[in-house]
């Protein structure tokens, strides 16, 4: 399997193949959509990442912790 890399944008669920392409794609192709972050995704990620818990108080015991 090779694999083609390229950037573009989606039009009515379209994805058009570049003509430098097409001649490779004449088969059966699988797709593989990344999708770019969006600006909301960057903010939720903001937002857990200023997550803090004070874990003053608890007990931390690192051989029950791994207990099975």
């Amino acid at each position: 399997m090779q694999a083609i890399e390229f950037t573009t944008k989606v039009e009515d669920g379209v994805i058009k193949v570049p003509q430098k392409y097409l001649s490779q794609t004449q088969d059966t192709v699988r797709v593989i959509i990344l999708l770019e972050q969006s600006e909301s995704t960057a903010e939720t990620k903001k937002f857990h990442s200023g997550v803090e818990l004070d874990t003053k108080g608890f007990k931390f015991d690192r051989d029950e912790a791994n207990k099975r």
